[in-house]
């Protein structure tokens, strides 16, 4: 599309990386206008700081190289499970150190896994624009849900909302 994009920066969950496990969501998102980065990071051998600066890298170069294309000024950082976890940390860099989304932020946490390199300090640094949304799954037999309550508790925004889905079963 013309013009410049809202921007989605989207970090997978533990695994290999392979964007075909969230081509819907990834088309649905990229279908409504979005500009879609998809952020990897190494699963094996290596320390969570060295997945968090892949997956920030990932983000930093894709604003670097396509800034005519997207507008940075309207982000969503969005992450399922191990990378459910990274957003806070991930938006906190492009967020509150970068100034990106100063017309729009938005964290949305799906079935999010521990976080790391994220402190209370932190947390508190965000802009009272930014917009929190974490979803659990009530079947969920990896990710605590508790992981996922003490992150929404963690960021102080007014603007929060917190998601239960539950499973259905036809037949």
């Amino acid at each position: 599309a013309p013009g410049k994009r809202p921007v989605v920066f989207f970090a997978h969950g533990f695994g290999p990386g392979d964007p075909s496990v969230y081509d819907s969501l990834l088309r649905h998102l990229a279908g409504r206008g979005y500009a879609v980065v998809y952020g990897t990071y190494p699963m094996l051998r290596a320390s969570h700081a060295q997945r968090y600066d892949a997956l920030w890298n990932s983000f930093s170069q894709a604003a670097s190289q396509y800034a005519g294309r997207l507008d940075l000024t309207r982000v969503a950082f969005l992450g399922h499970s191990y990378g459910g976890g990274a957003v806070p940390a991930l938006a906190y860099r492009g967020i509150v150190e970068h100034g990106w989304g100063s017309s729009g932020a938005l964290l949305a946490e799906l079935a999010p896994w521990y976080s790391y390199e994220f402190a209370a300090s932190q947390a508190r640094a965000f802009p009272s624009r930014a917009v929190q949304f974490t979803e659990v799954y009530d079947d969920d037999a990896v990710n605590d849900q508790r992981m996922a309550v003490d992150l929404y508790d963690a960021l102080p925004l007014a603007r929060k909302y917190f998601v239960a889905v539950r499973s259905a079963t036809v037949d």
